[in-house]
């Protein structure tokens, strides 16, 4: 009889132990998904903007690790670097620019040069 209460209880255990990871890896799992999906919306709304202009063309779409979207490389000219400004605050608001246009910059073969320097 203690025999078998004794495999019952270590069956109870085990079953337990095994849901708590079986929570814990869904839980992980499931945040991954929904940042990756973040990622895929802004990416979709950041396609067409980049595609539409010619000057944005060495401009990339990189995943962060917060699930967001981000905008990499160089534009010509400081007008570009406005422009696509301009239009990531017209698609994700104010709030957001900062965070998605952090690693865009304008190419210094292309900036006028300061009389003097």
């Amino acid at each position: 009889m203690i025999g078998r209460l004794s495999r019952v209880a270590a069956l109870l255990g085990a079953l337990a132990v095994s849901f708590g990871i079986g929570w814990a890896v869904g839980g992980l799992q499931g945040e991954t998904n929904a940042y990756h999906r973040r990622f895929l919306d802004d990416r979709a709304l950041l396609k067409p903007i980049l595609a539409a202009d010619p000057a944005f063309s060495g401009v990339e779409i990189e995943e962060l690790s917060i699930g967001a979207a981000s905008l990499s490389g160089e534009v010509d000219s400081a007008e570009d670097l406005d422009r696509l400004r301009a239009e990531v605050i017209r698609v994700f608001g104010e709030s957001r620019v900062e965070e998605i246009m952090d690693g865009v910059s304008v190419d210094e073969d292309e900036r006028p040069q300061t009389p003097g320097r």
